[in-house]
């Protein structure tokens, strides 16, 4: 038996020929070398010489520059944190099911208040819809004790997504904990305000940059000694992701928010070393497997050079949290979103960063059930402990094509960083328009390749399932009834508070945090804190906040978006004409010849035309046009396709298309395939469009919907 030194090794050359051999002429560059979302142009295999020089190959865990990872032991000792959202209106219920999920694995609190609670408005005095909307109406002390009620936050980090109400869901915070006798000194996880990132996602901050900056320093101040180990500073990508920023953009955008924090604050009398420590990044992390490991691998790396920079020592290591995308997610075959999601976690796991939520499958068309969220959780739970995955520290550190796309990744976002960096600092770039441009850019393009189908989203534009049902949704009359007298009683809970006897001592505590409005040493927070433990409320805390506040700032906002949405339209219109005639738009295809002559195309044809949701009957092969004529007219479709050869197309389809158009006038005939110098010829025999590989599939869909059932998109 030959020992394996007795086989002579090969060579890239040697596997190159054999490659370009078996492509039979077809351009090597062309077909085996493929370009990113982010213009990274990657080949089909890597070899050391690739990563030959790299700067960056000569670290280890826990070592400057961190691209490791931020300890020397990694998920060894320190496994990710489990870090999910729980989707409730109410503070008892999210309580409730906190308690119910950390009995079952989650090992992190990430608290997400309604939109009115970000914006530091009591529910009475914001507008109805903000109430209840996309998180936990939480608006003074007792609902945040409420919603903590039997959570040891010494074990149990807290993450807070607090939005421009930072500073006094703080103070609401620390109250909470102080009325129960915890020292906020062992509290930990982090409140998450992103200045720039809420000003594009809301379009406004309430008010103006220099109060913004002069809130997140008294409150960093006053943690750096009243909960040193709770982060207050927080770079925030997930809204750039979720509107459709590529990985360089996302990671170029945290990176620039980031660096305008520290020079923001560093005004304020703050050491770049007195704030590293209080950093960490929140951002997407989206399906590209590979681009993922490389974008949060090199986020600790640019970020160590940032902090150098700054002129700080480097140090300590950048905290990633790692967030599930909605980009990607879709309410057709909507069970795949747990795969997808899986792969997402899989990708952050393998980087080493530090927490991860796992979005529901079905959370952006309902709120999550039990089933949804324990489905999510233990995804976590599995890739940790049955994958293994925390018990190995960096598992793709040497790994060819890994390293040199975390290089190519840190290369481009580090360009975009210092472009936005010239235009003064990521604020002043939201405020001027740009990584709005470019996110605007970013989106049009993906979706534009999914549309024409160089990108695939499995049940969406490829493999779809046109028989299949929805899941139900939160739209229906009896849900919205419900919600409506949720927000009714969380309104008038509030106002009742307000009024109440014992109100008067919030009132004068709220008249010494007025005066104290200049300082920024700790008094600031310790009379908020004061003020929330006399029952002062979010909103009186936040408008004493800003009395002072004379004006507010507004850029052009960004809104989530997701790639699928475009075929989701076209389906939700067929699936209309469904409901309201009892059956769904159907397509013959018109089969020429036997199934060799046929087969490709009509596969193809049945492919590109589920994806709109229509039902396709195949017809079985035939001789002459006659005969596929009768065969559609039995069938009684709203359109046919042709399918067959182009050898065989000139003499099959102008008497097909007369024939069939001469029977049914309202037919719609497709066919399948580029037609070439025949166009004109085809088009008038009867030939409505032309379906192929080049063809942008929605628009075709969108034309047929629109000759089928009059839809209007």
């Amino acid at each position: 038996m030959p020992k394996l030194l007795d086989f002579p090794p090969s060579t890239y050359d040697d596997w190159r020929k054999e490659a370009e051999d078996s492509l039979k002429g077809a351009p090597f560059d062309k077909k085996l070398v493929s370009t990113t979302a982010e213009g990274i142009l990657t080949q089909p295999i890597y070899n050391k010489t690739d990563i030959v020089g790299l700067p960056h190959l000569g670290g280890v865990p826990g070592v400057p520059p961190f691209l490791r990872g931020c300890t020397a032991a990694g998920a060894l000792t320190r496994p990710p944190l489990i870090a999910q959202e729980i989707p409730a209106f109410l503070a008892k219920d999210f309580n409730s099911s906190l308690r119910s999920d950390i009995e079952r694995g989650q090992t992190a609190v990430r608290l997400v208040p309604d939109k009115a609670t970000r914006e530091g408005l009591d529910p009475d005095l914001a507008l109805e819809s903000e109430v209840a909307s996309g998180g936990v109406s939480l608006s003074c002390i007792e609902d945040i004790a409420r919603a903590l009620e039997g959570i040891d936050t010494e074990k149990t980090p807290v993450f807070f997504s607090a939005g421009s109400a930072a500073l006094p869901l703080f103070a609401l915070l620390i109250g909470a904990l102080q009325r129960v006798g915890r020292d906020p000194r062992t509290l930990r996880g982090g409140i998450e305000f992103d200045p720039s990132a809420t000003l594009a996602r809301r379009g406004a901050l309430p008010f103006e940059l220099e109060r913004v900056y002069r809130e997140l320093a008294a409150l960093n101040r006053w943690a750096a000694s009243g909960a040193p180990g709770f982060r207050t500073l927080v770079a925030d990508s997930t809204p750039w992701h979720d509107a459709g920023a590529d990985a360089v953009q996302e990671l170029a955008f945290a990176l620039a928010s980031g660096a305008d924090t520290l020079r923001r604050l560093g005004k304020f009398g703050f050491e770049t070393d007195q704030l590293a420590s209080r950093v960490y990044f929140v951002m997407g992390v989206g399906s590209d497997f590979f681009m993922e490991i490389a974008k949060f691998r090199a986020a600790r790396l640019l970020w160590h050079r940032i902090l150098v920079a700054f002129g700080g020592s480097g140090e300590p290591g950048l905290p990633l949290h790692a967030r599930t995308s909605r980009w990607n997610k879709t309410f057709l075959d909507s069970h795949t979103n747990m795969l997808r999601s899986t792969t997402e976690a899989f990708s952050a796991y393998v980087a080493g960063v530090e927490a991860v939520t796992v979005g529901g499958f079905d959370e952006i068309f309902r709120m999550p059930d039990e089933f949804s969220r324990r489905i999510a959780r233990n995804t976590q739970i599995i890739l940790g402990e049955e994958c293994s995955l925390n018990r190995i520290i960096d598992p793709v550190g040497g790994a060819y094509y890994p390293e040199w796309l975390t290089d190519q990744v840190a290369r481009k976002a580090w360009a975009l960083f210092q472009e936005i960096e010239a235009q003064g600092g990521m604020m002043q770039a939201v405020l001027a328009g740009y990584p709005q441009s470019l996110t605007a850019k970013s989106a049009d393009a993906r979706q534009a390749a999914l549309a024409q189908r160089r990108r695939n989203m499995v049940g969406v534009n490829i493999y779809a399932n046109a028989a299949e049902g929805f899941l139900p949704d939160d739209t229906s009359p009896e849900r919205a009834a419900h919600i409506s007298e949720i927000r009714r009683k969380i309104r008038q809970k509030s106002s009742e508070r307000r009024i109440s006897a014992e109100h008067g001592e919030a009132i004068e505590t709220l008249e010494k945090l007025s005066g104290l409005l200049g300082s920024m040493d700790e008094d600031l927070i310790e009379t908020a804190v004061d003020a929330a433990l006399h029952g002062a409320t979010l909103g009186e805390i936040t408008k004493t906040l800003r009395a002072s506040s004379s004006s507010s700032i507004s850029a052009i906002q960004i809104k989530p978006r997701r790639a699928a949405d475009q075929f989701e339209r076209i389906r939700l219109a067929t699936e209309a004409r469904r409901v309201r005639t009892g059956v769904r738009p159907k397509i013959f295809l018109a089969c020429f010849g036997p199934l060799r002559q046929h087969k490709a195309r009509a596969d193809f044809s049945r492919s590109f035309l589920e994806t709109g949701g229509f039902e396709v009957v195949a017809g079985k092969g035939v001789p002459a046009p006659e005969d596929a004529v009768r065969l559609a007219i039995e069938v009684n479709p709203e359109a046919v396709v042709i399918c067959s050869t182009d050898e065989t197309y000139p003499e099959i389809v102008p008497t097909f298309a007369r024939e069939v158009k001469r029977r049914k006038p309202s037919i719609v005939v497709l066919l399948a395939g580029a037609p070439g110098e025949n166009e004109t010829a085809f088009r008038e025999a009867g030939v409505d469009d032309f379906i192929h590989l080049r063809a942008n599939c929605r628009d075709a869909l969108v034309a047929l919907q629109e000759r089928i059932t009059g839809s209007q998109f």
